[in-house]
């Protein structure tokens, strides 16, 4: 065991570290996942349709699919992957899921400023690539859609408040400004989705100033947030009405949000449209699905923050910042499980409250190994464990099952490294330089992996060779589909760059394909499956992909 001095970061090695740490998140998330790729279902092909509308057709203040209103997310996210697109000066994947990378970063920065301000600047570089790490937090940060900026929003919320319990030089922070920054920014959030980040944000904030009885604050919180969303809220009220009236307004108000909140006995009163499944989504789960999701959201590093909540509850909250901490990591889950819709996505804001959670062991851990039990120690040093076979074998892995031996190359490099790194930090694999450096370079192993295989995976997933077949077999043809829903109509739209009519009953497609006009139909698999028998009796070419997303095909009269 190393003497204390050592478990400390010196000034001069904090400013390297936390360039290192800049350079390298940088390097794993806009290297990767951002360029190279296509639209990848099932989330993004709404984002490419809804963005498609935007940029062709100028409707800005209505989220659309085709000429339907897509009212179930507000059109934040939509606007700022239009911007990118603009500045671009096409619409490309990569522009659709630019702004969730950036975003994705900005909130590892959110992260950053408030771990650092708890702790030295070696935790809060650890706890931030843990953070970068994570499996759910960098496949939301890669993907075209709404769910980074809640992550955001949430992050940035939950750092205004959190750093007023922080002293800064000694004093406490005045809060009156933080507030009105959280209100003024929880407002807005109401962009990306909603009312699901009051949600997440109000309850444990209120329930922890109650709990202080600094009542005046927490009225003092309620009144700012009602004011700000009025103000935010009341120019897109305004133009939603204009363009649908009252309907569209109670789409977004009632069903998007009472409708996820609650079960309503009849659904169909409220006269849904096609697109519109706000009052039947996500219905079914367990009221236990939570408990299970806060152990495998950090994923990979689920023992280090097990340890890490070990920590957190074993003794009394020594300041307000770690009873917040306990607060919050409570109180989110149960109040996500009131609504009637459940997924394991709602949970993934809570990534904040779990790094700074991890955030606050690694500070014991560094500091004082001895003060922390064998237990924990031995789950810390698993999970490293773990994490390093994972990294070697997924090259193996990966190659084998994607007939790709020469990715095998990776594992015995990745396995080097790791060696070298071992021997460097012998006899210290608790200390803050042994950890920081395996966080590290599993980073720099999960982004040599990653640049190997989303190329294979996109061959793969991609749905562009199926339009590019499109295309050509459709040449000199009426063009229809029979798709109907918000992930592969808009595929359509994105890929073949126009609107297609819909074709919404069997005997209408039947017909079409009887008559004498040459007509091409793009069908759902399933759907070709269903009708295969009436279909057989009806001269026609079927097309299918010439990749392995088998999902669409392509009919054509005789």
């Amino acid at each position: 065991m190393t003497d204390g001095a050592s478990l400390q970061a010196s000034e001069s090695e904090a400013w390297w570290v936390g360039a290192l740490t800049a350079a390298v998140v940088a390097t794993m998330y806009f290297c990767t996942g951002v360029f190279d790729h296509d639209v990848w279902s099932p989330r993004e092909p709404t984002v490419s349709g809804v963005v498609w509308n935007m940029f062709r057709h100028g409707s800005f203040a209505v989220p659309r699919i085709d000429e339907f209103p897509y009212l179930e997310k507000p059109p934040l996210s939509y606007w700022l992957s239009w911007l990118t697109c603009q500045a671009n000066g096409k619409l490309t994947a990569a522009c659709l899921r630019l702004p969730s990378t950036i975003f994705g970063v900005m909130s590892l920065g959110l992260l950053y400023w408030v771990a650092r301000r708890r702790n030295d600047t070696a935790v809060a570089c650890v706890t931030i690539l843990f953070a970068a790490t994570s499996i759910v937090f960098y496949q939301l940060s890669h993907r075209a859609g709404p769910d980074i900026l809640v992550i955001f929003f949430v992050f940035l919320c939950f750092a205004l408040f959190s750093v007023t319990l922080l002293q800064s030089g000694g004093r406490q922070l005045d809060p009156f400004a933080y507030d009105m920054g959280f209100a003024a920014v929880l407002a807005v959030s109401f962009y990306a989705k909603n009312f699901f980040t009051f949600l997440v944000v109000l309850p444990p904030v209120l329930l922890f100033l109650f709990y202080k009885r600094d009542f005046g604050r927490m009225f003092r919180t309620v009144a700012l947030v009602a004011i700000f969303t009025v103000l935010a809220v009341l120019p897109w009220a305004l133009a939603l009405h204009r363009e649908g009236g009252w309907e569209y307004l109670r789409v977004v108000f009632l069903d998007n949000t009472l409708g996820r909140f609650f079960n309503f006995a009849n659904p169909g009163y409220f006269r849904p449209g096609p697109l519109n499944d706000a009052f039947t989504v996500e219905r079914g789960h367990s009221p236990f699905l939570y408990l299970g999701t806060l152990l495998w959201l950090p994923l990979p590093w689920s023992l280090v923050f097990l340890a890490s909540l070990i920590a957190l509850f074993r003794r009394r909250a020594a300041d307000d910042f770690r009873f917040f901490l306990k607060l919050a990591i409570v109180v989110v889950p149960v109040a996500l499980t009131l609504s009637a819709s459940r997924t394991s996505e709602y949970l993934v804001p809570l990534l904040f409250i779990i790094f700074l959670i991890v955030g606050d062991f690694l500070r014991d851990l560094f500091s004082d190994p001895q003060n922390v039990s064998r237990l924990q120690r031995g789950l810390c040093l698993t999970n490293i464990a773990v994490v390093v076979s994972a990294l070697i074998i997924a090259p193996v892995v990966l190659g084998y099952f994607n007939h790709q031996p020469a990715v095998f190359v990776l594992a015995p490099l990745i396995a080097l490294a790791f060696v070298y790194l071992g021997r460097r930090v012998w006899g210290e694999w608790l200390g803050w330089r042994a950890i920081y450096g395996f966080t590290c370079l599993a980073a720099l192993a999960m982004l040599a992996t990653m640049i190997v295989f989303f190329p294979i995976l996109n061959a793969k997933r991609s749905y562009a060779p199926f339009f590019d077949q499109v295309r050509l077999q459709s040449r000199g043809r009426e063009l229809y589909t029979t798709l109907l829903d918000d992930r592969r109509l808009p595929l359509i739209e994105f890929y073949l760059d126009r609107r297609v009519p819909i074709i919404r009953d069997d005997e209408k497609l039947f017909q079409l394909l009887k008559s004498s006009a040459k007509v091409s139909v793009i069908l759902d698999y399933k759907n070709y499956e269903r009708l295969k028998k009436s279909l057989d009796l009806i001269p026609h070419q079927l097309i299918t992909p010439s990749s392995e997303v088998q999902r669409l095909v392509l009919v054509n009269s005789r």
